[in-house]
């Protein structure tokens, strides 16, 4: 799937039931999961954004187009401030 493919989908998200989404509701939600809402993310819980680039099929810079983010990089020569 290219980023210009991505961008032309139209999103199926309710942004304005998510933007009135409060912490408690999450918490409610969570135990009605049967999630413990207390328990810390554990590295295996995150996904990379890299893995979801790969997955995609997408360069690091179609990925940052498609976000809306600057493509960084840093490595020897780079300069960080």
């Amino acid at each position: 799937m290219t980023a210009d493919a991505i961008k032309k989908r139209p999103s199926r998200r309710n942004r304005t039931k998510i933007e009135a989404t409060t912490e408690d509701d999450i918490r409610r939600q969570m135990i009605e999961d049967r999630e413990n809402p207390d328990e810390e993310l554990s590295e295996g819980d995150i996904i990379s954004p890299s893995y979801i680039r790969k997955r995609l099929g997408m360069s690091p810079r179609e990925s940052a187009n498609t976000l809306g983010v600057r493509l960084r990089r840093y490595g020897i020569g780079s300069r960080t401030g």
